[in-house]
């Protein structure tokens, strides 16, 4: 086993899952990514974000808050001006 930094920037905040060869492997961050043990050989690394509820809120508030800004400068922004 070799510890080896994966070609992969590293967020300390993001929860990040590392496979080696179809197994779970604990990471740590060294210098801005990812770093785990690889064995001797070729070796099919996934590196994924694990998924969270947080994630699909903040989606579904940013597209609200989206259409709501467009819905708003849509209807005070552009009304035509009568004399």
């Amino acid at each position: 086993m070799k510890s080896v930094k994966l070609p992969v920037i590293g967020y300390k905040n993001v929860n990040y899952s590392v496979k080696v060869n179809g197994k779970k492997k604990n990471f740590k961050y060294s210098e801005g990514q990812l770093k785990t043990a690889l064995p001797a050989g070729d070796s099919y690394i996934d590196v994924s974000i694990a998924r969270q509820s947080k994630h699909i809120g903040l989606l579904l508030l940013t597209g609200i808050t989206f259409i709501g800004s467009l819905v708003y400068l849509a209807t005070n922004c552009f009304k035509p001006k009568y004399n």
